[in-house]
C-alpha cells in the first residue's frame, strides 16, 4: 500500500443460525504482519450483534441479505499490509461467515483523471481500451488475490491492451498518467 493512496475495504457477511441463533461479532484489523502478534494493528470496523439475515434456500437467501460495510484506510507509510478479522464472538455461539472482501484504492492525487477525459471499456475481443487527453504512463493489473498480473509501460493517449491470456474473472486496473493513478475494476470473460 501507499502512502498517497486512501484504501476502501468492503466486507460482505452474515451471521448462520446452526445450533442456535447467531449473535456474532468481529473486528476488521489491518496489521503489518501475517500473524494475530503482529507489532502494529489498526481496528478500521467493529461488528456485533450480527444475526442471521435470509434462509438457508431463500428467497431471499442468506447472499441476498448479507451485511455490507464499508471502511476506509490510509497507510502512515508505503509497505505490505495484511486485512484480517478478528472474531470476538463468544464461545459457544453459532456462526459466521465472510462472503467477499474487496479492497479500492482511490490516490489522493491533485491531478483529477476527469480532468484529463479518461475513457475506459472491455471490447468483444478481450481487449481493454484505453484513451485520454494525455500520453498514459503505465498499466498494472491485479487479481481479486491481490496478485499483479500485468505490468506494462505504455506512451500513447490511446492503447489497448490484450487480455487474452488472463484467466476469466473480475481484475483491479491500475492506470498512471505523469504522476496521477487511477484504479478501477474490469471484467475479463
Amino acid at each position: 500500500m501507499n502512502t498517497n493512496s486512501q484504501y476502501e475495504i468492503t466486507v460482505t457477511y452474515n451471521g448462520v443460525d446452526v445450533n442456535y441463533s447467531a449473535n456474532e461479532s468481529f473486528d476488521l484489523v489491518i496489521l503489518d504482519d501475517q500473524t494475530s502478534s503482529a507489532t502494529n494493528q489498526t481496528v478500521i470496523g467493529s461488528y456485533s450483534n450480527i444475526t442471521m439475515q435470509g434462509t438457508f434456500a431463500g428467497p431471499p437467501n442468506l447472499f441476498d441479505l448479507a451485511y455490507v460495510n464499508t471502511e476506509t484506510f490510509t497507510p502512515s507509510s508505503n509497505g505490505v499490509y495484511y486485512l484480517g478479522i478478528h472474531v470476538n464472538s463468544p464461545a459457544g455461539g453459532d456462526v459466521f461467515f465472510v462472503k467477499e472482501i474487496e479492497i479500492i484504492e482511490q490516490t489522493l492525487s491533485t491531478q483529477d483523471f476527469e480532468a484529463l477525459n479518461f475513457n475506459y471499456f472491455v471490447d468483444a475481443q478481450n481487449n481493454l481500451n484505453l484513451s485520454a487527453n494525455q500520453a498514459f504512463d503505465q498499466i498494472k493489473l491485479h487479481n481479486l488475490l491481490g496478485q499483479q498480473v500485468l505490468n506494462q509501460k505504455l506512451s500513447a493517449q490511446d492503447e489497448r491492451i490484450d487480455l487474452n491470456a488472463l484467466t476469466s474473472g473480475v481484475y483491479l486496473a491500475q492506470v498512471q498518467i505523469n504522476d496521477a493513478t487511477k484504479t478501477f475494476k474490469i471484467i475479463k470473460k
